[in-house]
Formats: structure tokens, C-alpha cells, sequence
């Protein structure tokens, strides 16, 4: 063996390393960013006199994308709702924002006015994000209560029923 092989064995040797700890430390920044990166309620900006000017048609989405933003940052803490948050929510809007998961309620927070409004009336669908379409939701709410309860396995609920214990 020559020094120039030992050489050239060390060097891609150290070259390989180079790329196997630089992907770990990616894999590793990933998985940190899924499990912190949680954004904070969007704050929404004071309209002002331009508010005033605007038809009551448009101060009525205005209010139905601030209340979706509302609901969907409480839902993105694990906080609970209550009246006050579902004011200006319908009851399909709630079963939407309900179905959505951790980062396609953070899509739907950081979209702007428009791109919420485009995708709620079916015209330019948000990446990541389901449809709003009844169909849509009740077949995501059926795939989420599948995942959530596997084959075999009884809630808490049927197993205190079964002891005659009634919560």
C-alpha cells in the first residue's frame, strides 16, 4: 500500500461522513420543526375608516375569515371553543375546521383573505388542505374516527357501559 492510496481512502472516507451527518442533521431539524413549529394566532389588522367603506357583504366574509383564523388558531393549541369563538361559524365551517390536521390548520392561518375565500367556495383549492364540501368532510371525519378507535379495541366509554358504570 502507497501513502497516496492511504491518502485517497482517508479523503472519501471524509467526504462520506461529510454527507451521512449532514443529512442526519436534516432528518433531525425536520422532525424539531414538526414537533415545535406551531404558528400564533394571525393578528388581524385595525380596518379603520376603510371598514366603513366596505359593503356589508364584504364586512360579512371579513368576519367569516377572522372567525375561521379564531377557531382554527384555538384548534391549532388544543385550546377549547367557546360561544364567543364560534360566533360567526356555521356548522359545516366548525366540522371542517374540526377534520383539518395540525398543518393544514396552519395552511388555512396563513393564507390570505383571498385564498381562503377561493378555496371555501371550491375555485382555487389551498395545498394540504380538504375541500370544503359536505361529502368531503363527512368522508374525512369517517377516516379520522376509523384512525382513531382501531378494530378490536373498545373506547372507555363502552368499557364503563359494560360495567354499568354511566359517566
Amino acid at each position: 500500500m502507497s501513502i497516496n492510496s492511504i491518502t485517497g481512502a482517508i479523503g472519501r472516507m471524509l467526504a462520506a461522513m461529510r454527507k451521512f451527518v449532514t443529512e442526519r442533521v436534516k432528518i433531525a431539524g425536520r422532525w424539531i420543526t414538526r414537533l415545535v413549529a406551531v404558528p400564533a394566532t394571525p393578528v388581524m389588522p385595525n380596518a379603520g375608516v376603510a371598514a366603513e367603506a366596505k359593503a356589508d357583504l364584504s364586512a360579512k366574509t371579513d368576519n367569516t375569515h377572522a372567525a375561521i383564523r379564531r377557531v382554527g388558531g384555538k384548534l391549532v393549541q388544543g385550546h377549547g371553543l367557546t360561544a364567543d369563538d364560534l360566533e360567526g361559524i356555521t356548522p359545516q365551517m366548525l366540522r371542517w375546521l374540526r377534520v383539518l390536521d395540525k398543518p393544514a390548520l396552519c395552511r388555512v392561518l396563513c393564507a390570505d383573505e383571498q385564498q381562503l375565500r377561493a378555496h371555501l367556495r371550491s375555485i382555487a383549492l389551498i395545498k394540504g388542505v380538504c375541500r370544503y364540501e359536505a361529502e368531503t368532510i363527512t368522508a374525512m371525519e369517517a377516516t379520522k374516527r376509523k384512525a382513531a378507535v382501531p378494530e378490536g379495541r373498545k373506547t372507555l366509554r363502552e368499557v364503563l357501559a359494560e360495567k354499568g358504570i354511566h359517566p
